[in-house]
């Protein structure tokens, strides 16, 4: 019965930090966390990159830091690292294996949790494949995998273009045209980058390009278990300005030519590996599990949402995101999201125990005999 009221609360707030005081005496602070057998949350950012939006050197919008704030308060460690977004391909993802080592040497972590954004998402699935696997990019240059998969637990991806996305393809309008522009431009400047840079990017995850040449080849090995969330503002309301025309362009082409309901940037079914069947390693579930869809669209996704539109819960759904990788919560939760970034949970007191890693399960047999 000591255990009624933390699971109570368990179920309203969703906090992992009132797990832990179910199953242990006290929730670890960040220094005190056992890296051995609990993983770091790694962020991985598309274009628009983590950094706030400043007005005469004020943070106006902040999001993602506040969110991280949440995570962190929970019991979880995060980390954002910042790389160029619109580098070339390799040159971006050495940088990213860079950034991953130096928080599993600091940290002495076996592997990390990945949740990425837009082209984040397309950058972690490289680090993930094995070196063999390569191809050949829109640009004539090499793509290979990075062989990351024994250093990564799961990978989260948000809005990420698995299928491509047409927004640079069979533009026949000036006012596509002109608002294709005016995202590139305002990429570039996010990225202090060359629109040339921004365009090159585009390019790289374009449909042709994702589904001829990247997805038939590079293949993430089947025990990473890997998530979905697209994000569709469902009407011009919700849709900031910038992507209010490539919203309704991406809208009117058709389903089979990689269209149809989209975020301003990435198409839903593209989003969220529509078609991707892969099973993952010892089980009867697929590799690449679909969480939901937010009513946002694809800045929302990074929290970077303009006062018109819907409010989505960024810290909520950060802290969801990074709860429904950890092994230990979802063994005792189950979790459904919601179009607003809540979360809807359920605690399991009689849940089943689920077959854990061999990294988890010593921490596992250490919850029991303190609950013991």
């Amino acid at each position: 019965m000591r255990y009624v009221k933390p699971i109570r609360k368990l179920i309203e707030s969703g906090s992992r930090s009132l797990l832990m005081e179910v199953l242990k005496p006290h929730a670890p602070k960040r220094s005190q966390v056992d890296f051995s057998t609990t993983f770091p949350v790694v962020f991985m950012h598309g274009f628009m990159g983590f950094n706030p939006i400043k007005l005469f050197n004020f943070p106006i919008v902040d999001p993602f830091h506040g969110a991280s704030s949440a995570i962190e308060s929970a019991g979880f460690v995060t980390y954002s690292p910042d790389v160029d977004a619109t580098a070339l391909v390799n040159d971006r993802l050495q940088m990213w294996a860079n950034e991953i080592e130096k928080i599993l040497k600091t940290t002495g972590a076996k592997k990390i949790h990945i949740i990425a954004i837009g082209q984040g998402a397309i950058d972690a699935r490289v680090l993930a494949c094995k070196a063999m696997m390569s191809c050949t990019g829109p640009h004539g240059e090499s793509i290979q995998g990075f062989g990351f998969s024994n250093k990564i637990a799961s990978i989260t991806s948000l809005g990420g273009p698995h299928l491509g996305t047409p927004i640079l393809e069979n533009i026949d309008t000036k006012e596509v045209k002109s608002a294709v522009m005016d995202l590139m431009d305002y990429i570039a400047f996010l990225n202090q980058s060359k629109i040339k840079n921004v365009r090159q990017c585009l390019e790289n995850i374009s449909c042709d390009f994702m589904q001829k040449v990247f997805n038939p080849v590079m293949h993430i090995p089947n025990d990473i278990p890997c998530y979905t969330v697209a994000a569709n503002p469902v009407n011009e309301k919700n849709t900031s300005l910038l992507l209010d025309e490539t919203w309704q362009y991406i809208r009117e082409i058709a389903e089979y030519d990689g269209g149809g309901d989209n975020d301003g940037l990435v198409p839903i079914r593209s989003a969220l590996f529509d078609g991707n069947d892969t099973l993952l390693a010892g089980t009867q579930q697929k590799q690449w599990q679909v969480l939901g869809q937010l009513t946002t669209d694809h800045f929302g996704l990074a929290g970077k949402r303009e006062t018109r539109q819907v409010a989505v819960n960024t810290n909520a759904f950060y802290l969801g995101l990074a709860q429904n990788s950890d092994l230990l919560y979802r063994s005792h939760t189950q979790m459904s999201l919601l179009t607003d970034g809540n979360w809807q949970r359920i605690f399991h007191a009689n849940l089943p125990e689920k077959k854990l890693p061999p990294e988890t399960s010593s921490k596992v047999t250490k919850t029991k005999k303190t609950l013991a």
